[in-house]
C-alpha cells in the first residue's frame, strides 16, 4: 500500500462516522476520493 503521508488517517481501516457514515464509505474509500479531489484540483489549477 502506498498511503500518502498527507493522510494522517491511512492506517485506520474504521468506517468514517457523520456524514460519510450514512453512504457506507471506509477510511480507505473516503482516503482514495480525497486523493482523486486533489488531482483533479491539480488539473483544473483551483489552486490559483
Amino acid at each position: 500500500m502506498s498511503a500518502s503521508p498527507a493522510t494522517p488517517h491511512a492506517d485506520q481501516p474504521r468506517p468514517v462516522r457523520g456524514m460519510h457514515d450514512r453512504f457506507g464509505i471506509d477510511a480507505r474509500k473516503h482516503r482514495h476520493i480525497c486523493q482523486i479531489g486533489s488531482e483533479i484540483a491539480e488539473l483544473y489549477d483551483f489552486e490559483q
